[in-house]
């Protein structure tokens, strides 16, 4: 058989004449558009397919779309700090729309925008982070890096950066706070972001906690400082030492923190240990990383001078400290290291007010021990050096009430907000002041010198500034919701309204009281102080709770209490 006669044999069936013709004249497609003509045929299918279902479904309601809206926000707020469990749906790193600033959005998901958050970021460095030294923001990192690398310490810029929009940051601020609680206590996580952010949250946002939340983290943070590691080595380079240095910080100022709450709270018992403070102030002193560094040194010196003063003057150490010098022989000695210190600022610090407020608090915790009859009794005081110690706690209160409201500070504040302890303490020893009955004791004369109703009157008027301001939205010029629709729930109340309405009510009663003195009429069994009047949080009404028990620091002014010993 012939190769010819193999090849026809396999060739198979042959079309007609008149199909290989037609076949032949058709143009030829090319791969790609075949291609398309193919893809084209899918789409509409599709098309076909999704206009099928919209027709046989009835639309979602706008609750379900508002509740898939705050779905995703709440996964771009948390699911990438803690994952859901296995099993459970999670979509990490998924981000809310982005959204204009002046666009109205649902109060639980009013985190920052990528946008605001850089504005409140560049705002944390130029005007907050300057009294918190205790805390640097890597200066090179951006918000979007830090929310990625450190996401603890994002969110508590983001919420002292909204100081001024009070209804968001009260929300973001118990967020915050919850968060922080599950990931110490229920995850056990110990890091130096977790403690930047618990310092940043007691410092800026004590206002709005329990006494008995204040005090669970100052001592929190102890105990995760029990973790930090830090050497004196001057080996150390590049990021073990700047890990070294943040580490030190950051225990000055759970350090700095917890002094500038329970010297005020005339509880010296609590206070922290300061050996490992000396070497972290010794380092830092040298290295010198940040300009910020040297302010964070003379913070922690004038607090420990505060904590010395305290722990000496507390009614345990008194009697022992009187019965081996004479009491004025220590007043003097700590009056020349007070002085030695104020010496010692410089130029640069010599007018800080926040440095020149804290050594007026440390005099009026050394002149203190004169206002009580059973102190000076313990401690063999003479009556003329009782008088003597009585005026200069006088002058050291008009001096720091004359520095706190020199002028206003809202845009741009001259102290950290847990100051207020240390105002809180000073308006409580004034009232205690001014209604001391005592030989000698001429309450006409203090009253011209020390006004303490119009020392809370000032208050009370910077507060309501505040209240005003913080209801307008933040400093973005975000603006609050106009009014309050079913969909929109009420925003959460302003703590500082609380703080204003108790604050006017005590100034009230203390001027009523100061008139009935005056004339001679006055109670002295109603403003009988006593020591234990820092330690009450029972909240009672506050003359009457100073007859039986004393009252606490914090209820008078509204500052929340931080020992609660009566649950």
């Amino acid at each position: 058989m012939s190769p010819n006669s193999t090849q026809a044999k396999n060739k198979g069936p042959k079309a007609c004449t008149t199909c290989a013709k037609a076949k032949a004249r058709s143009p030829k497609l090319s791969k790609i558009a075949a291609l398309e003509k193919r893809l084209e045929e899918l789409s509409s299918h599709v098309r076909r397919e999704s206009s099928e279902e919209e027709d046989s479904s009835p639309p979602p309601s706008t609750s379900e779309k508002r509740s898939e809206l705050l779905t995703k926000s709440d996964a771009w707020g948390f699911n990438h700090l803690f994952p859901l469990k296995p099993g459970i749906e999670n979509t990490p790193g998924q981000h809310p729309p982005p959204s204009a600033p002046d666009k109205t959005r649902p109060w639980d998901s009013w985190w920052p925008t990528p946008r605001e958050a850089e504005l409140l970021l560049n705002g944390y460095r130029t005007i907050h982070s300057c009294l918190f030294p205790f805390v640097c923001v890597p200066g090179h990192m951006t918000a979007l890096e830090l929310r990625e690398h450190r996401p603890f310490l994002w969110k508590a810029v983001m919420m002292v950066g909204l100081f001024l929009d009070g209804a968001r940051q009260v929300k973001l601020g118990q967020e915050l706070l919850a968060e922080i609680g599950r990931a110490a206590v229920v995850d056990g996580l110990n890091s130096l972001d977790l403690l930047q952010s618990l310092q940043m949250l007691v410092a800026w946002f004590h206002y709005a906690l329990k006494g008995s939340q204040v005090t669970n983290l100052l001592f929190l943070a102890r105990a995760i400082c029990v973790n930090l590691r830090f050497t004196e080595d001057t080996s150390l380079q590049g990021e073990e030492s700047d890990r070294n240095l943040d580490h030190m910080r950051v225990y000055a100022g759970t350090y700095y923190l917890n002094t500038l709450v329970f010297t005020a709270n005339k509880r010296p018992d609590v206070l922290m240990n300061t050996s490992h403070l000396e070497m972290c102030c010794r380092v830092l002193e040298r290295t010198m990383q940040h300009p910020s560094d040297e302010y964070l040194i003379k913070l922690v010196r004038i607090q420990q001078l505060a904590q010395s003063i305290s722990v000496t003057m507390s009614a345990e150490n008194l009697s022992q400290t009187a019965s081996k010098l004479p009491l004025t022989m220590v007043v003097q000695s700590f009056e020349e290291q007070l002085q030695l210190y104020k010496d010692n600022l410089g130029p640069r610090f010599a007018d800080n007010d926040n440095l020149k407020t804290h050594v007026n608090v440390a005099e009026v915790l050394l002149y203190e021990i004169a206002v009580s009859d059973q102190h000076s009794a313990a401690s063999y005081l003479p009556l003329t050096d009782r008088l003597q110690l009585l005026w200069a706690c006088v002058r050291s209160l008009k001096t720091f009430f004359d520095i706190r409201f020199d002028h206003r500070e809202m845009e741009r504040p001259r102290f950290l907000c847990m100051s207020a302890s240390e105002l809180v303490y000073t308006i409580i020893v004034g009232i205690k002041v001014v209604t001391l009955q005592l030989p000698g004791w001429n309450l006409a004369q203090i009253h011209a010198e020390l006004d303490m109703v119009e020392v809370m009157s000032q208050q009370a008027q910077d507060l309501d500034i505040i209240v005003g301001r913080r209801k307008h939205g933040n400093m973005l010029g975000t603006p609050m919701p106009g009014g309050t629709t079913a969909a929109t729930p009420a925003p959460p109340p302003d703590p500082f309204e609380r703080l204003v309405k108790q604050l006017k009510s005590v100034r009230d009663l203390v001027k009523a009281e100061r008139q009935r003195l005056l004339t001679g009429s006055g109670n002295t069994d109603l403003v009988d102080f006593s020591q234990d009047f820092l330690m009450d949080d029972s909240g009672t009404d506050f003359w009457q709770a100073a007859a039986t028990r004393g009252y606490n620091v914090w209820n008078i002014i509204g500052d929340p209490g931080v020992l609660n010993e009566s649950t």
